[in-house]
């Protein structure tokens, strides 16, 4: 544009190392944009990590590693002496080749086969610290030493992160004593733990140990030359841009303890780059007009973006984007409520992304006015439970539009519970699920908790190998007396306890002014009370508007589920059913190929069956600007 003067900075290929926080900003003033990228053809990586000399890896004696139970991993293991070159690892942690390491632990993460511990026979030893003793897993005695050795899972239930560690064991008793380190103290008999920092159960590829002295033991892939360790650097961010107008393109950046990326400005963007090993977030930005564009973004410990912006109380959106990105491995440190995109403010939109591997959610975020369109989500909430492929709650959450995305492969890993697919807790209202395939989604593909004003139209359902629930289910929580429902006056005497619409709602500066109501009309049709009919007759301002119709449901059996009260406001017909993949009219099912083929008697039964293009889900090959 003439209005601008473009400035670009070319970085040649190369890694960058730096021990502190690069910070961009635009010294060109309100006429200039910068971009910073990468020559042509050449790989700048702006590293804040502390990279480990491959020759400086040398073969332990047989009797350092004699612990090692698996025999291929004993004679696989390298040491390092971390101590010598100076290297504190504590609060770090180790990537090989641009991919997370493991700390030895046992059950290994993901197998299916071996999935993590029950908590058994619990009983309290103390509240301050909290301390509770419970039957030692038989695994317990074939350890060389207990010393050091901590315990991770879900203590009490599975959308809550829980961290202790082993400080004493009964051998004679078979019993063993954890204390509590994390900030949820709360277990129970039946919830779930794994043990972590065990040099016995070295036995993966990826794996290792720090003994006290200092030493580290790995178990890499092939050569050691080859694996390109690294200890993430201890800075809180390593790049910060604080300038307006300002686009990172085609860069790598990896190795933080905190957040690789963030940008406190607008009308900026991050393309094209590769955005890994970071220990927090990956990007985290705020402001008006932002892009993240066209990037690769895993191995990250918590959120692999974190995107706010838009003012909730005025209704002016952020018009800011995530588009064509590879989202995968995240919340590799925080397990529960961090995901691929989490979103906070107002007017987003997301489109075209590949997301997969997390323990818990893909998309969430306390948002208004979001567009999530046209992406490939999968193997998502791999340790989850009570969550959803994309989870978004609450009634203030207004206008979030699900649409043309492919849902597929969500399931638990160890089959101790069944996510959801698009799941809006806790009285979510004002969402569109519509266009949508969703595939092997264990639990429920669409899951209702009770909001007002949802749109369900349009979209197939088909179960998996994995699936075991219901494919839609629309529940009442909201509705007169029942669960969380008592608005704000008492109902056959019970008091306002929770009240999951008007708490959330009575939270927003912004509600019922003169420009929520411009945004979102329906809000403002409920009145604050109510009252329980008995006779059942209508009741004005206690109904809304849902609608739940022209779904395409495969199998027939246990294919949506609600209460009564429900279908006393909400539509709920012209949803069809088929009983076999076969005789759906897909192109090539058996290979994955969902396409609708012309003479699909889904039209034929359906008129007017809004349908996807299966070709266009997730990225883009090659992107453009």
């Amino acid at each position: 544009d003439a209005e601008y003067t473009d400035i670009t900075v070319y970085l040649d290929g190369g890694m960058y190392l730096s021990e502190d926080t690069v910070t961009l900003d635009n010294g060109g003033g309100d006429n200039t944009r910068v971009t910073y990228r990468a020559q042509d053809g050449e790989e700048p990586v702006i590293c804040g990590g502390e990279v480990l000399s491959p020759e400086r890896f040398y073969k332990p004696e047989p009797e350092a590693v004699a612990c090692i139970k698996d025999e291929t991993a004993r004679s696989a293991v390298v040491a390092y002496d971390l101590t010598a070159d100076g290297i504190n690892p504590a609060g770090r942690r180790l990537y090989s080749g641009g991919k997370s390491c493991t700390v030895a632990r046992y059950p290994n993460i993901w197998d299916s086969d071996n999935p993590p511990l029950p908590i058994k026979n619990s009983a309290e030893l103390s509240q301050s610290p909290v301390r509770f003793s419970m039957d030692a897993d038989e695994v317990v005695s074939t350890w060389s030493t207990t010393e050091g050795v901590c315990l991770g899972g879900h203590f009490v239930i599975d959308w809550i992160q829980t961290d202790g560690i082993l400080d004493g064991y009964d051998r004679d008793a078979g019993r063993i004593s954890v204390t509590v380190t994390s900030g949820n103290k709360e277990y129970r008999d039946g919830g779930r733990y794994f043990f972590t920092n065990v040099f016995d159960e070295i036995d993966v590829p990826g794996e290792y140990y720090i003994g006290s002295d200092g030493i580290l033991y790995f178990y890499p892939e092939g050569d050691i030359s080859d694996e390109q360790l690294m200890f993430s650097g201890n800075i809180e961010t390593l790049i910060r841009v604080s300038g307006d107008r300002i686009t990172l393109d085609g860069l790598t950046v990896r190795g933080v303890t905190g957040d690789a990326v963030e940008v406190d400005a607008s009308h900026c963007a991050v393309m094209n780059s590769i955005i890994d090993c970071a220990d927090r977030d990956g990007i985290v930005i705020n402001g008006f007009d932002n892009r993240i564009y066209n990037n690769e973004i895993s191995e990250i410990g918590y959120t692999a973006v974190r995107m706010s912006g838009g003012d909730r109380t005025l209704g002016i959106p952020s018009d800011s984007s995530v588009d064509n990105n590879y989202i995968h491995d995240f919340a590799q440190v925080r397990t529960v409520y961090e995901g691929a995109c989490k979103f906070d403010g107002t007017g987003f939109s997301m489109s075209h992304n590949e997301i997969c591997n997390s323990p818990h959610y893909a998309i969430s975020g306390d948002v208004r006015d979001l567009i999530i369109d046209h992406n490939y989500i999968h193997n998502v909430c791999r340790e989850g439970g009570d969550c959803g492929a994309v989870y978004i709650a609450w009634w203030s959450n207004q206008n979030i539009v699900f649409e043309y995305n492919y849902v597929k492969d969500i399931y638990n890993e160890y089959v101790l519970a069944a996510p959801n697919g698009f799941y809006t807790d806790d009285g979510g209202s004002g969402k569109v699920c519509r266009c949508n395939l969703f595939y092997n989604v264990a639990g429920i593909s669409v899951m209702i908790g009770g909001g007002k004003d949802m749109t369900v139209t349009d979209n197939v359902i088909l179960k998996g190998p994995q699936s075991y629930n219901s494919s839609i289910q629309y529940d009442g929580r909201t509705y007169y007396d029942d669960w969380c429902a008592y608005f704000v006056t008492l109902v056959n005497g019970i008091p306002p306890t929770r009240d999951i619409l008007w708490d959330d709602i009575f939270s927003e500066a912004g509600y019922a002014t003169e420009a929520w109501a411009y945004r979102y009309p329906r809000t403002l049709f409920y009145k604050t009370t109510t009252v329980q009919d008995r006779e059942d007759r209508f009741v004005p301002y206690a109904t809304a508007c849902a609608v739940v119709r022209n779904n395409v449901i495969m199998p027939t059996v246990n294919s949506i589920v609600r209460p009564l009260s429900v279908e006393k406001f909400a539509v709920i017909r012209d949803n069809i059913f088929f009983d076999t993949v076969e005789e759906m009219g897909f192109t090539d099912p058996e290979n994955g190929d969902f396409t609708l083929c012309e003479d699909s008697p889904i039209f034929r039964r359906l008129p007017g069956f809004r349908a996807y293009d299966f070709s266009d889900f997730g990225r883009v090959t090659g992107g453009t600007d």
